[in-house]
């Protein structure tokens, strides 16, 4: 079993949710004094949501250097007209690296520092092998990867690696909108009902379970997928970035956890103990066993890492 020796770190995704600028700008200024040493600012959903300009993305941007953060801008994860393309080109030309959640952002960030995110399909080896031919040097896994399969990458392929670790999510990007369908509108008259849902728009299944929650174009999971008791077994993987989605109102508290668990000042079960009481859903960890996403398994033999 080999132990992975460097050391793992947190990162901040980028926020998901219609929060309004108000909320957002005083969010980034606690953000400065997280224990992350990276942020992903941006608008990944719609540019409708987009509740920081592109002027307050580079004003936060810098304040978050400032303070010794890593920052990147997320890109759409769906460019599906002109006016998502220029909302790409516009993040392009900000003095920071990019964070590509559509293939059409590596054409336009040319000459950029580029990471793959969550929603590039980087499945296998080959995949990966091209986008670093592109000059990609990161990559998010996407959430719906095991353990198993990261491994195989990280002991495949020399780059630097992230994992989805706590937060709803995200399963499918529509051009339509589906929380304006809720409210009998289109996506072209929104009345942004998606922030009357700042944590997305819980739908059950017909024995009233928990299963998705709409936000937006967006579709995420209703519970939230949590590997705080998986850190060991990521950290033996070799991954070396763990990604906190922000959620409101808990994120210090959900980032701060993790942080004294990387650490080894808590173990997974007192990790556990302390993020309960955080969430209203449930939590999820299927995917990462090779399992359905919405299970949670709780007792599992953790996989050894044999180096070849």
């Amino acid at each position: 079993m080999v132990t992975a020796t460097r050391e793992m770190d947190l990162s901040l995704g980028p926020v998901r949710f219609d929060w309004s600028r108000e909320e957002l700008l005083d969010f980034y200024d606690e953000v400065t004094d997280y224990p992350v040493s990276t942020v992903y600012l941006g608008e990944v959903v719609c540019p409708k949501m987009a509740g920081l300009t592109i002027s307050d993305l580079e004003s936060v941007g810098k304040k978050l250097e400032a303070s010794g953060k890593k920052v990147y801008i997320s890109s759409l994860a769906l460019v599906a007209d002109h006016m998502d393309r220029e909302r790409v080109r516009s993040i392009m030309a900000l003095p920071f690296p990019v964070e590509c959640n559509d293939a059409a952002a590596f054409q336009l960030g040319k000459g950029k520092e580029l990471v793959a995110g969550p929603h590039i399909t980087t499945y296998n080896i080959p995949s990966i092998e091209f986008l670093k031919d592109l000059g990609i040097d990161r990559l998010v896994f996407p959430v719906e990867l095991s353990i198993e399969s990261m491994k195989s990458i990280i002991s495949n392929c020399e780059i630097a690696t992230e994992a989805f670790a706590y937060g709803n999510l995200p399963l499918a990007f529509s051009w339509r909108c589906y929380t304006s369908r809720a409210f009998g509108l289109l996506k072209s008259n929104c009345r942004h009902d998606c922030r009357k849902f700042p944590e997305g728009m819980l739908i059950e299944d017909l024995d009233h379970k928990p299963l998705f929650k709409l936000n937006g174009t967006e579709i995420l999971s209703a519970k939230c997928s949590n590997l705080i008791r998986e850190v060991d077994d990521l950290r033996k993987a070799g991954v070396n970035t763990l990604r906190i989605s922000p959620q409101q109102g808990v994120t210090k508290e959900v980032v701060n956890i993790f942080n004294e668990r990387i650490k080894g000042e808590i173990d997974a079960d007192e990790g556990m103990r302390k993020l309960t009481p955080l969430e209203k859903v449930g939590f999820c960890n299927g995917w990462h066993h090779g399992k359905a996403g919405l299970e949670y398994l709780e007792n599992y033999e953790e996989t050894a890492f044999i180096a070849e």
